[in-house]
């Protein structure tokens, strides 16, 4: 599953079964600060409102929060609710 605008950067989260990892677009493409996120360093994914409107916020075990907006809502619900069936296996 995949998303643009993460942070007002643009680029793609992806989820995969252990992971989700992002991939930045446009001028920091390969330069991200954070790209990876595996599940075992996370303590909650979570999708909410936000200023522009949706963002899903990964929270990383240190408490270090992450946020990607302008997630469309139907794909950031989907996004959460995947990531937690993954988690749940």
């Amino acid at each position: 599953m995949k998303f643009i605008n993460a942070q007002m950067i643009p680029g793609i989260l992806t989820l995969y079964n252990d992971k989700i990892t992002f991939k930045a677009k446009g001028i920091i493409e390969n330069h991200e600060i954070k790209s990876l996120f595996p599940f075992d360093e996370l303590q909650r994914v979570k999708f909410g409102l936000s200023l522009t409107p949706f963002r899903i916020t990964i929270m990383e075990s240190d408490g270090e929060p992450w946020l990607f907006d302008q997630v469309p809502r139907k794909d950031g619900k989907k996004f959460v609710e995947l990531y937690n069936v993954l988690l749940s296996e």
